[in-house]
């Protein structure tokens, strides 16, 4: 995608979020989260430690890191976000999606209430897009995922796939919620 397109996606994106701010005043504002599971929440087990060998030994891969997910409960409680899921998991079901969430840690407070459609063969940057063109309600957006966006850029907090969702990009995705937030107060 040219400069331009980048640009001009961008002026949409916060016109919208502009625009909403200014008809949601009464309530919480509308802030979605597209979570990413691999490389997020999930991060690879060392060889040689105890979580590798017990998932070696049960064949249970399950990779949600304590850390990762608490991070996320956290950020989750106190913005009151939608969370939608744009990991490949979401082939599973949003309900299967939902549950592994819980069953790792994740807050049962916490609003997990979509995800992006799985029969849509296009990049997952355009498919939040298009996400979004459907659901234009919100006020603020935040993209957890170690896949580089273009577009989204200045909404995305990249995390490393070996280390998921850390203490450093928990700082980087406040900022852009608050971002949000302050918008809404202006």
């Amino acid at each position: 995608m040219n400069t331009f397109a980048r640009w001009n996606q961008n002026r949409i994106l916060q016109q919208t979020m502009h625009a909403n701010q200014r008809k949601n005043r009464s309530g919480w504002p509308v802030l979605y989260l597209f979570l990413d599971f691999d490389g997020v929440i999930n991060v690879p087990y060392e060889v040689g430690t105890h979580q590798y060998a017990q998932a070696v030994d049960t064949g249970d891969f399950r990779l949600a890191n304590q850390h990762c997910i608490e991070r996320l409960s956290r950020l989750c409680l106190e913005f009151k976000p939608k969370v939608i899921i744009t990991s490949s998991w979401r082939y599973s079901g949003l309900d299967y999606c939902r549950q592994y969430l819980q069953e790792s840690g994740l807050d049962k407070q916490v609003n997990v209430c979509g995800m992006l459609p799985v029969e849509e063969e296009d990049r997952r940057e355009n498919q939040i897009l298009h996400y979004l063109a459907k659901h234009p309600d919100y006020e603020g957006i935040l993209v957890l995922d170690d896949m580089k966006m273009d577009v989204l850029a200045d909404y995305q907090v990249r995390t490393e796939f070996d280390f998921g969702y850390t203490d450093d990009c928990d700082k980087k995705a406040r900022a852009i919620f608050q971002r949000s937030l302050k918008r809404e107060v202006s």
